[in-house]
């Protein structure tokens, strides 16, 4: 869906919103082939051209989402988990400052691959909610589009809604903080938005973080 937002799209979509994100077929094939099953790259490349070439008549890097990002014109919210081990945290800030549209960046601690709902509900909430009110400002809205990449195995593991929060709750205990209140906090670090500030533009939320 991202991918798509660089294209001329209905006049119905008013805004994207992504969840874990990546910049390209191949930069995400080459990273899960690299980094979390250790196979070699440059075999794995050509494996995935191959691949994409025989399904979709194309190669794995003839197109990305920040290419399509450089030429959208449409609202982006981004979601990613401070900790996703399947699709890397850099993947976001890549995308994030490919994007020519207003596009808001929200980066949940603690958070695996496609688990940020889960771990910090409340700032995902806030700032959906608030992507959605400003794009409500400007004009009643048709249609925006929801986006989730979400591997059924990452890393040979799988973590459901109950997991995620466990976990949490068990790292929280060890830290001596409350897991319940950790649960819905969104800790404040300057590579992330405050939900709280999620109508501000991207360029006003660059320059505030320098």
């Amino acid at each position: 869906v991202l991918m798509a937002a660089g294209d001329i799209l209905p006049a119905a979509v008013h805004g994207v919103i992504a969840d874990s994100a990546y910049t390209s077929p191949r930069a995400i094939w080459q990273h899960v082939m690299g980094k979390n099953l250790h196979l070699p790259v440059r075999a794995a490349t050509v494996i995935a051209d191959l691949l994409c070439q025989k399904r979709l008549n194309a190669s794995s890097g003839s197109y990305s989402t920040v290419e399509a990002l450089k030429n959208t014109d449409v609202p982006i919210l981004l979601i990613h988990g401070e900790d996703d081990h399947f699709v890397p945290l850099k993947m976001a800030f890549e995308n994030r400052d490919a994007c020519a549209a207003p596009c808001k960046l929200l980066v949940v601690p603690g958070a695996d691959h496609a688990m940020s709902y889960y771990m910090g509900r409340g700032a995902y909430e806030a700032a959906v909610r608030a992507f959605w009110e400003r794009l409500t400002s400007e004009g009643p809205p048709s249609l925006v589009l929801f986006f989730r990449f979400k591997a059924r195995k990452a890393s040979g593991r799988a973590v459901d809604q109950h997991g995620a929060k466990d976990q949490h709750r068990r790292r929280a205990k060890a830290d001596g903080i409350d897991p319940h209140d950790g649960l819905e906090r969104h800790a404040h670090r300057e590579d992330e938005l405050d939900p709280r500030d999620a109508d501000t533009t991207h360029a006003e939320h660059r320059q505030k973080c320098g």
